[in-house]
């Protein structure tokens, strides 16, 4: 069933994207159609300036409708990996091999699937924390610090610090990067 929402949600973007699409190149045609009816009426030549200004009403409905499409359907929930932007997006849950759990801060993301990580394979984690200055095994005199195993690490980061960290542990454990699945809320434009 989750394997159905995530192809769900990414069909529903290609689907915007294509819709998008549309209108541009609705947009493109009307305005060469305006340019030829402009030229027509300039010849005097009103049946063909007619017949002009009839396409562009047509294509100024059409490009109506599909932004009224792109309007109702902009409204889903999206599913990102961490091969994707993050910028200005906000995680609602993410999937995580068999875990799925409510998240509301990357942040949440974050320690959730660090400490899985760490359960996993505390040799692993180990072999990225030595060689990485974002862990430490002494607790740092900072805020947001968070615990996992023997070590620390701060949990303020920026969002493409976090995803940068996650994408790092994923790499050391040998996980393709779509192994993390997290459902974001839906973006207002």
């Amino acid at each position: 069933m989750e394997e159905t929402r995530i192809d769900d949600a990414v069909e529903e973007q290609r689907f915007q994207q294509r819709v998008r699409d549309l209108v541009t190149d609705q947009a493109k045609w009307a305005n060469v159609v305006e340019r030829r009816a402009t030229e027509q009426l300039r010849k005097r030549r009103f049946d063909a300036h007619a017949r002009e200004v009839d396409t562009l009403r047509v294509l100024d409905e059409r490009v109506w409708l599909l932004e009224q499409l792109l309007a109702t359907t902009g409204q889903t929930e999206r599913v990102v990996t961490i091969d994707d932007d993050w910028h200005e997006l906000r995680p609602k849950q993410y999937t995580f091999g068999e875990v799925t759990e409510p998240v509301e801060t990357w942040k949440g993301v974050y320690e959730r699937v660090a400490r899985l990580l760490y359960e996993a394979s505390e040799e692993r984690f180990v072999q990225v924390a030595v060689s990485n200055a974002a862990y430490a095994t002494e607790r740092p005199d900072a805020r947001g610090v968070m615990e996992v195993g023997p070590y620390y690490v701060k949990t303020y980061n920026s969002t493409p610090t976090i995803r940068r960290l996650l994408a790092e542990l994923f790499r050391a454990f040998g996980y393709p990067t779509d192994v993390l699945r997290v459902t974001v809320h839906p973006v207002k434009e």
